[in-house]
């Protein structure tokens, strides 16, 4: 297969996933908030206010494509003793619970810790 071949089949997959992501929405009646190739945001209201998830594709495995959902994260505190011992905390924590993974996410300048999730999209399922 050449790279056009790749490029066109890479551009469907994400299509195809984020058709998913849009199907499961409405069958949930969950608003989406942003639509863009860039991915998917939805809104949650929560006792804070709206807690926005974000949906992108960041790969595939055996065919399948993956989809990794985050929101926003912990603000990294400024003092890097206090940063490196909640990072620390956060990996100990993660390591007990084993739910998704943690990650250093630049966002306009500002650090963040921030949970990642990552699922096959084609295994998605409302009922769960």
């Amino acid at each position: 297969m050449g790279i056009l071949e790749d490029l066109l089949e890479k551009n469907q997959n994400q299509d195809n996933a984020y058709e998913i992501v849009r199907q499961r929405a409405n069958e949930a009646g969950w608003k989406i908030k942003t639509d863009n190739s860039a991915g998917i945001v939805i809104g949650f209201k929560d006792e804070l206010g709206v807690e926005d998830v974000f949906i992108k594709v960041c790969g595939s495995k055996d065919g399948n494509t993956v989809l990794e959902f985050s929101s926003m994260g912990i603000p990294f505190p400024d003092d890097i003793s206090a940063a490196a011992l909640f990072g620390l905390t956060l990996l100990e924590r993660n390591g007990q619970a084993l739910m998704g993974h943690w990650g250093i996410e630049d966002i306009n300048g500002s650090k963040f810790f921030t949970v990642f999730h990552s699922m096959l999209a084609e295994g998605m399922d409302e009922r769960k």
